[in-house]
């Protein structure tokens, strides 16, 4: 989400959203709220949007990884992350008022009585989407031969003597 969180939009913000000379940019609200009320958010905001949502849910981040992945090694970033709350990020179209998407969120949460939620929006352009998720992805030595290199990424001081790039 690029500079324009915080409680309310500007008109100044809202008009950056509508234009940016070029790709579309679309409006994301993140709601911040503690992982007791999140199942309960998370179905008051899936009316909100045909779009859908993206839940951030570490409370049981070891336990998940163990279960599913059978591994001990997460990024230490991950490990930071709040447990006691959660975010879910909802996602409104270029043609929808940034203000308006952040008022009916807002009252959702408020009519549905959720306690603590904090809620913010920014700007989000659509080729952010397109690599994201990229951040995730890092070079990974197995064993003495290999090394897993993502074509977007430098290996930069990495001894790559006798290793097959895959």
């Amino acid at each position: 989400m690029s500079g324009l969180s915080g409680e309310k939009m500007s008109g100044a913000a809202s008009r950056a959203a509508a234009d940016t000379g070029g790709g579309q940019v679309w409006t994301e609200v993140v709601v911040k709220v503690p992982t007791s009320e999140l199942e309960r958010t998370e179905a008051v905001l899936h009316m909100q949007t045909p779009l859908g949502l993206y839940v951030e849910d570490y409370s049981d981040l070891e336990e998940g990884v163990r279960r599913v992945a059978n591994i001990d090694l997460i990024d230490e970033t991950l490990l930071q992350k709040d447990r006691g709350t959660a975010l879910i990020h909802v996602y409104f179209a270029p043609d929808k008022d940034p203000e308006e998407a952040l008022a009916e969120v807002r009252g959702r949460c408020a009519a549905a009585g959720i306690e603590g939620a904090e809620v913010s929006a920014g700007a989000i352009a659509e080729e952010d989407w397109a690599n994201n998720w990229k951040r995730y992805f890092k070079p990974l030595r197995v064993g003495k031969g290999i090394l897993i290199k993502p074509e977007w990424e430098e290996l930069g001081g990495v001894d790559t003597q006798g290793v097959k790039a895959v």
